[in-house]
């Protein structure tokens, strides 16, 4: 392995075995690889072999790519490897859309329209900046926001303004899809 690549997998198999709540001893053993080894593996100490590699691998469900840095996902599926990559996106927010695909054909539609409308990325910027405002105590709630997306898609102000002020991180899902319902291509569809 070059250097680079050996800090990168040390540096990711220190995030898996953190993750895993395990300790060391007892993964080596499950492996069946020793403690020392993987210690050294973990530390960047040592070159993990073929074998090894595919050991870890497999033992924490991830690709040898991604241990060694070629790739930015763990996940072993390789079309979903290849669209984070092409995309730019995260492995999760990939499976979210992939279940939009999978829940219907309407949704599908939906989505689709919602993603081509010329106002997307206003949107998108108008939602993110008030949740990580609101989030992170930035301001005062000044329904500016509201405007810029009640503008963008000729929607009721006062229906985003709702959905706004109940919006944080975690309900930011729940705000976008409240808000597409209201949207007119969306009753027509």
């Amino acid at each position: 392995m070059e250097n680079q690549n050996l800090l990168i997998f040390a540096e990711r198999l220190k995030k898996l075995i953190k993750e895993s709540g395990k300790k060391i001893t007892v993964i080596a053993d499950e492996i069946n690889i020793s403690s020392g080894a993987l210690s050294n593996y973990q530390n960047g100490k040592a070159e993990a072999g073929i074998t090894a590699l595919v050991k870890i691998a497999d033992y924490f469900q991830v690709s040898t790519d991604y241990l060694l840095g070629k790739v930015k996902v763990p996940t072993t599926d390789v079309e979903l490897q290849q669209f984070c990559d092409y995309s730019g996106l995260y492995e999760e927010p990939v499976k979210t859309i992939l279940k939009i695909k999978a829940h219907s054909s309407g949704m599908n539609s939906m989505f689709n329209q919602l993603l081509e409308h010329d106002g997307f990325m206003d949107f998108l910027s108008a939602i993110l900046t008030h949740v990580w405002n609101t989030d992170y105590n930035h301001y005062k709630i000044d329904y500016e926001d509201a405007e810029r997306i009640a503008k963008v898609f000729d929607c009721r102000k006062s229906e985003v303004k709702k959905y706004l002020e109940a919006s944080s991180v975690s309900s930011i899902e729940l705000t976008i899809m409240e808000i597409v319902k209201g949207l007119k291509y969306y009753k027509y569809s």
